[in-house]
């Protein structure tokens, strides 16, 4: 099962964000999430985003709402992978073969205030973190 990330060019990192998100990449089928965007299942990072700025990610959760708090909050979000095979049909970063790295999230960053980088996943296989400070940085 072959997945093609579909938000890392309709939203790329932002030349004014002090902070950046980056995750793997979205599960397969993308077109049964609540809000087309990074994360965007109904239990997902904005759900916890939400209760914790809730004055400034009100529920419920759009996707004007997050890019709204996004802007205001001076973060992006990005991925490491583009393009992947799926050993199994979960979201599991286990399961993903990678075959084409984000390689231009360094570029992006580089050309940003990012100053602060924080991960989804850091020690297992494929994890954020591994995919973009060894195979990409």
């Amino acid at each position: 099962m072959r997945t093609t990330h579909q938000y890392l060019d309709e939203y790329p990192i932002s030349s004014e964000s002090e902070k950046l998100i980056v995750g793997t990449i979205h599960p397969h089928d993308h077109n049964s999430f609540a809000i087309p965007f990074f994360y965007g299942n109904v239990t997902s990072i904005w759900t916890l985003l939400s209760e914790a700025f809730p004055r400034d990610l009100q529920t419920p959760l759009t996707l004007e709402g997050i890019l709204k708090f996004l802007k205001n909050k001076k973060i992006s979000v990005s991925d490491t992978i583009r393009r992947c095979d799926r050993k199994n049909p979960t979201a599991l970063d286990k399961d993903l073969v990678p075959i084409e790295l984000n390689e231009q999230i360094v570029e992006d960053i580089r050309n940003s205030k990012i100053a602060e980088i924080l991960f989804t996943s850091g020690f297992g296989k494929n994890n954020a973190f591994k995919l973009f400070y060894v195979d990409i940085f």
